[in-house]
């Protein structure tokens, strides 16, 4: 008796979903990379450009930066860890939307449940960042001031990584640029959240 793939309910879903966000991969080589070249090469340029405003935040906080060499230390862990948990959320995301799994009544409902893991992400990162400031050597309001950037940092990133594939998706541009979007959005916000962050916790030296 011949056997029978039982259709699955969100397999056209997914299917054309793939469909229409990947290039076709039957031509040729040449062909593929001359289809892909360009919205990948102008998404990556953009993104290179936008990312190229964290040097004037940078520069306006050079004093503070210089005050609390604590901040140039940790800033690549900070804005780090904001890259990582909000690409984590979009991957999630985007598989979702792949698999049908995450669909237009239940993106309000995904959304908040990532709201309350963001903030229990949060909490975990902030401790484990706390503690490394800690073993570096820095005093206590250093360490705080740190943590507290991380805090932020990471809920922003997580919430922003969610949402930001949903709403590539609902324009109908690939959601798959969330990823690197994610990453690059969050390098700037990284170091201004620190930067504001720090500047308001961190006492002026006598």
């Amino acid at each position: 008796m011949p056997l029978t793939k039982q259709p699955h309910p969100h397999d056209d879903e997914s299917t054309s979903l793939i469909a229409v966000r990947r290039p076709h991969l039957g031509g040729a080589p040449e062909t593929l990379v001359q289809t892909a070249l360009r919205p990948r090469a102008g998404m990556l340029v953009g993104l290179l450009l936008f990312q190229s405003c964290s040097s004037f935040i940078l520069t306006s906080y050079s004093g503070l930066l210089q005050r609390h060499p604590v901040i140039v230390s940790f800033l690549t862990m900070l804005v780090g860890a904001g890259g990582n948990a909000g690409n984590q959320a979009a991957v999630l995301v985007i598989r979702g939307l792949a698999l049908g799994e995450i669909h237009v009544g239940s993106e309000g409902a995904y959304l908040l449940t990532e709201m309350r893991l963001a903030a229990q992400i949060a909490l975990v990162l902030t401790c484990c960042g706390c503690a490394r400031v800690l073993l570096f050597g820095y005093p206590l309001y250093d360490a705080l001031a740190i943590a507290a950037s991380l805090a932020a940092i990471v809920a922003v990133s997580i919430v922003l990584g969610a949402l930001l594939p949903l709403l590539l998706h609902r324009a109908s541009i690939d959601p798959a640029h969330a990823g690197a979007t994610i990453q690059v959005i969050m390098d700037l916000f990284g170091v201004g959240i620190t930067c504001l962050v720090c500047s308001a916790l961190l006492p002026e030296p006598a």
